[in-house]
């Protein structure tokens, strides 16, 4: 026990010694200065759970209901096939990319799900920034040639992944 406690703080083996003695702490072996074991927490997780579900809920949704409304005009989701005419309903009355919106939400909901402090803050969004600037880039200036004046005004109006708060007109259920 020596061996253990001038490893660690005092407040650090005070609680090892309750896991211990609450018959957490399995598989205890010594490997000359190594001390391996397997320890079950005691902390309840049930709310990240709750939490990371609702939000890949709301990430799995609008990514469905985008393709819906692809598929409603006769068009793909995938971006070198697009649709053969502006779709500005449903979810695309909001924003211009909701079904990037649903992936960037789904990633968020996974990191906290997972507790992954990188996937949240680093790689959700890196992903995100490398979207912009493909969309900026390639997508964007392929639908204003594609669909013209439409695609201008309508990308003027309705912003790119966030939705204008306070902005509701017709549109959300067409």
């Amino acid at each position: 026990m020596e061996d253990i406690k001038n490893l660690c703080t005092e407040t650090s083996f005070e609680r090892g010694v309750d896991y211990f003695q609450m018959g957490n702490v399995t598989d205890l072996e010594q490997f000359g200065n190594k001390i391996t074991a397997t320890v079950e927490g005691t902390r309840d997780y049930t709310l990240n759970i709750i939490v990371s579900l609702l939000i890949l809920v709301i990430g799995l949704f609008l990514m469905l209901w985008s393709i819906l409304h692809f598929i409603k005009v006769q068009g793909t989701p995938v971006p070198f096939n697009p649709p053969p005419k502006l779709v500005n309903t449903g979810p695309y009355f909001y924003v211009r990319n909701p079904m990037l919106s649903g992936v960037f939400i789904l990633l968020f909901g996974i990191g906290i799900l997972f507790r992954s402090i990188s996937l949240v803050f680093v790689f959700t969004p890196i992903f995100t920034l490398l979207n912009f600037l493909e969309l900026k880039a390639i997508e964007e200036p392929e639908l204003e040639k594609s669909l013209g004046k439409k695609y201008l005004k309508y990308k003027k109006r309705v912003p790119m992944f966030i939705p204008k708060l306070g902005k509701t007109k017709k549109g959300l259920l067409k």
